[in-house]
């Protein structure tokens, strides 16, 4: 059966979508739904961690700007060979001056 790839892109976009419903359409090869489910805030952390190393960068940003982010993860997006991954999980609301200063300190 079809689906049309902006109908789920809909779907995960939808704040009342639930984790259940954006782990199976995280399992999508449609970059764009991969996307939208990497930004929604109730994406569970396994999918986040899955597409924390997506070989597509936009998928990595949708992740890393996700305000579920965990900060470990944030601090990994800081190493990615990609600049708006960088930015996005520098503008992260998790991404607090002591974790940055950590990350300043590993390097």
């Amino acid at each position: 059966m079809y689906l049309d790839p902006s109908l789920l892109y809909g779907v995960a976009r939808n704040p009342r979508t639930a984790s259940s419903t954006l782990r199976k359409l995280g399992a999508r090869q449609d970059c764009m739904v991969r996307q939208a489910v990497g930004c929604h805030p109730s994406t569970p952390q396994d999918v986040l961690d899955q597409f924390a190393s997506d070989r597509d960068p936009d998928v990595r940003t949708a992740v890393a700007s996700n305000p579920s982010c965990l900060p470990t993860m944030l601090c990994r997006f800081l190493d990615d060979e990609d600049d708006e991954v960088v930015k996005a999980a520098g503008s992260n609301p998790n991404m607090t001056p002591g974790l940055f200063a950590m990350w300043q300190l590993a390097h």
